[in-house]
């Protein structure tokens, strides 16, 4: 017999025996598929009488509508953690009252709060989330033409100091001279001259300095930081402020992988009046904020990552997982014995999953038009999938459709790699200008190999990057480039890899069983590792009812996946 116990007392429930329980496991989003589900009972409504009404009324008198009523729900060995919502439409009556019941740490209520969870509101509410610095140079676009503009500048200045100095050279013999002989009015108005001539050249002299000081700064920019995070840090730091455990391979694969924000000017002075050199590391704030579009939720960032990689987050017993969407394959099965699909006829039956083929995949990041250097970056910020049957027998009966469109909603960090070639040609003059002033420019541009570059200070789209030792590794975009995500993470929707059957089966076990099998996900019928849909389980006749996927041939040889150049 099912007991619902809500604090601490057996319930009184109109609709005990239509209770069983059920696990839903689509192959997609739980950010976008509401239906997701573990281990949860198939009913999210009761009504409810005597006792257990009043119970619930003195509930919401001592505590308010807004605080959830711990509810433990068991049959045997089972036992789930609920809680009573009376937020959604309960309804009170003088003889009963009707609630939703909602899992404890469990999916649905983890992915309500993390939709609609800012960083900025966990922030504003004391949660500190671990950050790290970015480095990064402004590389503008237009660097040839302000290079060429001020090196015009340097030569005129140039040219003037050395006329001047040549006007000053001169006066100042010319007051050698008079004070060797003339009179004392000649004498003074020649070293006047002289003094006014030498103010001149010392300003000429500090304003070609200055000229050059841009020009360095131009081609060689000085390193600054940004205030970026982890993505593992980020959502690890949020699931422990709300009782979960938060645990990803494929974000310990990544370690370093960062989010790095847009920059923000609020509280301070308009960008327009500060010249290069003042702008500071100030302007983020290591956490995604409102700015920074879907990625501003918790939410928004757990699916960014989805779409990235290919992947699910799940949640059961408190502990949230984020992996590679056929990670939970590799399982080891728990084996059952087939039963006929159509047990009325005593036969099998199965669709195949052809709503899964598709004509193109389209996997690209996204161009920010403040940061020129996230559109030079081509080759690795988009790919391009296209399929074909292997058998054409005529244009219209090729019935391939759809797109597969994986926007990530990130621009790439793009790393300064090489040297470009304003920088060869005027490290020389630097070189030289090293000699004089006693800097050491070569040395210093080498330290900028591998640090983030953009072409102005405020961009508008938050970058995703590696961020290593404050800089990106050499093979960064082997890893997180649109062409490696591809094959890495998306290949596995290639319906050549990706075909299936879909089965629905009766099968008589007991609950022991029944839990085992839903925590592992795969189940072997027969001979075959299948995997789960969906399975519920009425508790009452001990018979539960599934939904799998089987592996089937249907595509293999048949359609076939190519690159589009």
């Amino acid at each position: 017999m099912i007991d619902i116990i809500i604090n601490g007392q057996s319930a009184v429930i109109d609709n005990i025996e239509d209770i069983g329980i059920v696990s839903r496991f689509p192959n997609v989003s739980a950010f976008e598929n509401e239906q997701a589900s573990e281990l949860e009972i198939n009913v999210d409504t009761i009504t409810v009488r005597l006792e257990t009404k009043d119970q619930i009324i003195a509930w919401k008198d001592s505590y308010g509508a807004m605080v959830g009523i711990p509810t433990i729900i068991k049959q045997g060995t089972l036992s789930l953690d609920y809680y009573v919502d009376l937020t959604e439409g309960a309804i009170y009556s003088d003889h009963y009252v009707t609630c939703k019941l909602k899992k404890r740490k469990g999916a649905d209520n983890f992915f309500g709060v993390a939709k609609g969870t800012t960083f900025e509101l966990l922030a504003a509410q004391g949660l500190i989330f671990p950050t790290v610095n970015i480095p990064y140079v402004i590389v503008p676009d237009n660097q040839v033409e302000l290079g060429v503009t001020l090196s015009i500048s340097i030569f005129v200045m140039t040219q003037t100091v050395l006329n001047e100095a040549q006007i000053l050279e001169a006066l100042i013999a010319e007051a050698f001279a008079a004070v060797g002989g003339a009179s004392a009015a000649l004498a003074a108005a020649a070293i006047a001259k002289t003094s006014i001539q030498a103010i001149k050249v010392v300003a000429l002299g500090f304003a070609l300095e200055k000229l050059l000081t841009s020009l360095k700064e131009l081609i060689f920019p000085s390193i600054r930081d940004f205030k970026g995070a982890t993505v593992k840090s980020l959502i690890s730091t949020y699931c422990a402020s709300k009782g979960y455990t938060f645990q990803s391979s494929l974000l310990d694969s990544l370690p370093d992988i960062s989010v790095l924000p847009v920059p923000l000017i609020k509280g301070k002075k308009s960008i327009f009046k500060f010249t290069q050199n003042q702008l500071k590391d100030s302007f983020t704030k290591g956490y995604p904020t409102s700015s920074d579009g879907i990625i501003s939720t918790v939410g928004g960032l757990l699916n960014a990552m989805e779409t990235t990689f290919n992947a699910r987050v799940k949640v059961r017993n408190g502990v949230v997982e984020l992996e590679r969407r056929d990670f939970w394959k590799t399982q080891t099965a728990v084996q059952i014995a087939g039963y006929f699909t159509d047990q009325d006829t005593r036969t099998n039956r199965h669709i195949l999953n052809t709503d899964e083929a598709f004509i193109r995949q389209y996997i690209h990041y996204q161009n920010d038009p403040q940061d020129t250097h996230t559109s030079d970056n081509f080759d690795y910020s988009v790919t391009e999938k296209g399929a074909s049957n292997v058998n054409q027998i005529a244009p219209d009966l090729n019935l391939l459709k759809g797109l597969q469109d994986k926007a990530i909603p990130f621009a790439q960090g793009i790393a300064k790699t090489e040297f470009t070639f304003i920088e060869k040609t005027a490290l020389a003059l630097f070189k030289l200008i090293d000699d004089v002033l006693g800097t050491n420019t070569s040395v210093n541009i080498e330290k900028r190999k591998g640090v983030l570059q953009i072409s102005q200070q405020f961009y508008s789209v938050p970058k995703l990057l590696i961020q290593t030792n404050g800089r990106q590794p050499s093979d960064y975009l082997s890893k997180i480039g649109a062409p490696a995500l591809a094959a890495n993470y998306h290949a596995i929707d290639y319906i050549e890899n990706n075909s299936y059957s879909i089965h629905e089966m009766p099968a008589k076990m007991n609950l022991d069983e029944f839990e085992q099998m839903v925590y592992q996900e795969i189940v072997n019928v027969d001979g075959s590792n299948v995997e789960l849909l969906e399975i519920s389980y009425n508790l009452y006749d001990k018979r539960a009812e599934l939904i799998f996927k089987k592996p089937n041939d249907w595509a293999i040889g048949k359609i076939t996946t190519f690159e589009v150049n």
